[in-house]
């Protein structure tokens, strides 16, 4: 370079290129301020034969435009990539929930076959609004306005929700019928069941069904069964007379489940009579299942 024509001329070529990490309204700035900025010398001192001035000035240009890019990069607006704006934040949209499938109604024994992995409804005339997954195989039905009842296919049911329990006074002699006054609340309801000749049950232990509390109790049956009348035991009948009955050598596990006025009795069976593979996780998975509509 020979004057200082020449030096912002070159100067303002190469700020001009630009770069393409450096916003171009940085690099206007440093070109504005290289352009306000006087470059007369205040004395005319003869040029050296090293142009030092001018590499000095290049050197300031530089480091200001390197100042400006390191401020941008590191203050400015956050980008996703080098030179490549923030995008749109994606958006879930969350499936929709399918619609429970009502409980086909039918006889207090024969049940409807049920689509796996669907979810079930009770509805009118059980009373309360509950749901449940079903598993592969299995049939239900609503029996009516104190009984739903589930099971494997072909087989007795080992899975119930039953409202108004009237325990038997003997269940090996239920005919000679129930007690009197009728148990109503879940401790009368367990207390009475305790009493009966030829139970033993456990203690009853809190646990939670569908988000609602819920009282624990498993009671064992007799190992013979022949010496009962028909050959039956059982613990209680229904107000439309269905009996929950236990064969020999078997456990029930009651769920008693807070529901204002009268519980909810969910009745699970240790085994049924084809002996159902993996019953027991079976019924753990329906138990698990369970949500209950907050109006009922």
């Amino acid at each position: 370079m020979t004057d200082d024509r020449e030096f912002r001329r070159a100067t303002t070529d190469w700020l001009e290129a630009g770069s393409d990490r450096t916003p171009p309204h940085a690099v206007d700035a440093v070109l504005l301020a290289v352009r306000s900025t006087r470059q007369e010398r205040p004395l005319p001192v003869p040029w050296r034969p090293v142009p030092m001035q001018n590499i000095a000035r290049v050197a300031v240009a530089t480091a200001a435009v390197v100042a400006v890019a390191f401020a941008w990069l590191n203050f400015g607006p956050s980008n996703t990539g080098v030179g490549s704006p923030a995008g749109p934040t994606a958006t879930v949209v969350a499936s929709p929930t399918p619609t429970p499938i009502p409980i086909p109604t039918g006889s207090s024994t024969l049940g409807s076959p049920l689509v796996s992995g669907a979810r079930y409804i009770t509805t009118d005339p059980f009373p309360i609004r509950m749901s449940f997954v079903a598993p592969a195989g299995w049939t239900g039905n609503i029996g009516g306005p104190y009984a739903v009842l589930l099971s494997p296919q072909d087989a007795a049911s080992p899975l119930g929700f039953e409202l108004s329990p009237q325990p038997f006074k003997d269940p090996c002699k239920w005919d000679l019928g129930t007690m009197s006054p009728v148990p109503t609340t879940t401790d009368a309801i367990i207390a009475a069941l305790s009493s009966q000749p030829g139970v033993v049950a456990t203690a009853p232990a809190s646990t939670t069904i569908g988000g609602r509390q819920a009282i624990k109790v498993t009671l064992a049956g007799p190992d013979r069964t022949d010496t009962c009348t028909d050959g039956h035991f059982s613990y209680w009948q229904l107000p439309l007379g269905l009996t929950e009955e236990v064969g020999q050598g078997m456990t029930a596990t009651l769920y008693f489940v807070d529901n204002g006025d009268q519980p909810l009795v969910i009745v699970t069976d240790s085994m049924d009579a084809i002996r159902t593979p993996n019953l027991a996780e079976t019924i753990q998975q329906v138990l698990d299942s369970i949500q209950f509509d907050q109006g009922g």
